[in-house]
């Protein structure tokens, strides 16, 4: 075969070579990188009353957890302390965490135009901590609120909770 035959033939299996499929299954619509709820705009945050924890975005220097971020805001004032946390994973989804022995009795509910599942936590009392989760088309984005010290008997952390995600629902990724 002359040269020049040889040097097609080559780009020819090369090309079709690197058409070639991967091992695995792609999760279709399953972005490359969780959506980071620290990217909800600064004044979104500030408009409902909250700011940047200390702790922040991420989980702490040497804490890593794999496929979620997270996200922590608080507010402080005499009378309140509690702090929201947002975290998002593509890899997990609502029934992973309904079938998660830490949460407990979901049922609907509305924020703003979406609906999701309120949940509380198994070890706390439902006025210290209640959550969110929803699925969203870059994965299940999960809120929690925290109470921290004396005025949560004024307060119902469900609806503080739901007042913030409200307030938030905007800059959450879409509905799946």
């Amino acid at each position: 075969m002359p040269r020049r035959g040889v040097a097609i033939l080559a780009a020819v299996l090369l090309a079709s070579a690197c058409g070639q499929g991967v091992d695995g299954t792609p999760l279709a619509g399953s972005p490359a990188e969780p959506w980071d709820p620290c990217s909800i705009p600064t004044q979104a945050i500030e408009a409902t009353g909250l700011h940047l924890a200390p702790e922040g975005g991420g989980w702490g220097e040497g804490i890593v957890v794999r496929d979620w971020t997270r996200c922590v805001w608080e507010r402080v004032s005499s009378d309140e302390r509690y702090s929201v946390i947002a975290l998002a994973s593509t890899s997990s989804t609502l029934d992973d965490l309904r079938g998660n022995p830490n949460y407990r009795d979901f049922v609907p509910a509305d924020f703003g135009s979406r609906t999701g599942y309120r949940h509380f936590y198994t070890g706390f009392d439902d006025e210290e901590r209640c959550g969110l989760a929803i699925d969203t088309t870059a994965g299940v984005v999960s809120f929690s609120l925290n109470e921290e010290r004396a005025g949560r008997d004024n307060h119902d952390s469900c609806s503080r909770l739901l007042e913030h995600a409200t307030a938030l629902a905007d800059y959450l990724p879409p509905n799946a």
